[in-house]
């Protein structure tokens, strides 16, 4: 199970992908473009944007909550660029066989890949 954020800073090609786990297991990606990130490979996407993540697990519901914060200088922008800038927050949760996850988002992922153009505009 993991909750993902994705951001692309405006008049850029270049997102990032930060994912947090229920046990605040992080990983933070940056990627260059959404065209050719596939053929990256996964160790030259990793990167260091200083994210910090609290997480509360609520076993006997079934729920979990995840609160993230990135500062906006590690992605090499001022707070007032935030304007323009795309985002959209996902969920992948796996089940214990493995099989195909349950992805949940709050924008359309084509063939569940990454498309800036259909994310959120922050205003």
């Amino acid at each position: 199970d993991a909750f993902e954020f994705f951001f692309q800073p405006r008049y850029r090609e270049d997102y990032y992908e930060a994912h947090v786990t229920p046990e605040q297991i992080r990983l933070q990606l940056h990627l260059q473009d959404y065209r050719t990130f596939r053929g990256v490979p996964h160790e030259q996407k990793i990167c260091d944007i200083g994210l910090t993540a609290k997480t509360q697990i609520f076993r006997d519901r079934n729920l979990w909550l995840a609160e993230m914060d990135i500062p906006c200088a590690a992605m090499g922008m001022a707070v007032e660029h935030v304007i323009g800038s795309r985002f959209v927050f996902s969920r992948y949760n796996y089940d214990f066989d493995g099989s195909k996850p349950a992805i949940t988002s709050t924008q359309v992922f084509p063939k569940t890949a990454p498309f800036p153009p259909l994310w959120h505009v922050i205003a």
